[in-house]
């Protein structure tokens, strides 16, 4: 009896909205199936709305063994109580400057 793979999935898990996101990438196998029907090792998510989103993939290895897993990808909104590192880009300041008559 052939083991099943294990199944690995890397990538960053936490944006704010609008942000480029980076792949998440299965490995542990030699064919991916992503629950959005992509058949790669690896995805981009969405960040285009606030919200949670679970990203699952079905991994088989070269014997047809299957393992399946997930991970939640949370995109915050900008004006979200999150820390400030992770939409430090978004931080606009104002600055007052006096204004001088002659």
């Amino acid at each position: 009896m052939s083991a099943s793979p294990t199944t690995t999935i890397t990538g960053t898990n936490t944006y704010c909205v609008g942000d480029a996101a980076t792949s998440l990438t299965a490995s542990g196998g030699s064919t991916y199936l992503w629950d959005n029907g992509t058949a790669s090792a690896s995805i981009t998510p969405t960040t285009n709305t606030a919200g949670n989103t679970t990203y699952t993939v079905t991994v088989t290895n070269a014997s047809g063994c299957t393992d399946t897993e997930s991970v939640g990808v949370t995109v915050a909104d900008a004006v979200a109580t999150i820390p400030r590192q992770q939409c430090q880009h978004l931080l606009v300041g104002l600055f007052a400057a006096p204004i001088h008559k002659r």
